[in-house]
């Protein structure tokens, strides 16, 4: 996705804390591509906007977060992205607009999860499980959604 303008991007009070946090991802839509060079609308990291995680994880402090917390996030979302697959099925999306959709999804070894996969290995508090253990098993519940009715997938371009 690099739909990352600033309306798409938002701040939720903590009563608790008493102090704003970014709000969770919203407004996703996958954007095909045959580049393998990405770009987002916002700098995140020294690299400025390039679409990368291992630049996402080196620009963390700016965003309150210590390289151990950033790489045990992008572990997270790295772990439900790649299910992405699975969902679009249990939705009855179509093959063909499956097919379409694919090149908007990278494999995480391709775009910096090293650098991330570096970070979880030297911290023995991370638990999650092992990268070589196989599918984790997330299903599209995980995400909030129940497949229960058709899903219309909506890509730029198509």
């Amino acid at each position: 996705n690099d739909d990352d303008h600033l309306r798409n991007h938002a701040f939720l009070y903590e009563s608790e804390s008493q102090g704003w946090r970014l709000s969770p991802l919203y407004d996703v839509v996958p954007r095909p591509s045959a580049s393998h060079e990405r770009f987002l609308h916002l700098g995140v990291g020294p690299e400025g906007r390039a679409s990368s995680l291992d630049n996402a994880l080196s620009g963390c402090a700016q965003f309150g977060l210590s390289s151990t917390e950033a790489a045990a996030l992008i572990d997270q979302i790295v772990r439900v992205v790649r299910e992405w697959k699975g969902c679009f099925e249990a939705f009855a999306v179509p093959g063909v607009q499956i097919d379409k959709v694919s090149t908007a999804f990278r494999r995480a070894s391709e775009i910096g999860m090293m650098t991330v996969e570096r970070f979880l290995e030297s911290n023995s508090w991370y638990i999650g499980p092992k990268r070589d253990s196989g599918k984790v098993g997330t299903s599209c519940t995980n995400f909030g959604l129940m497949p229960t009715r058709k899903l219309q997938v909506m890509t730029y371009g198509t």
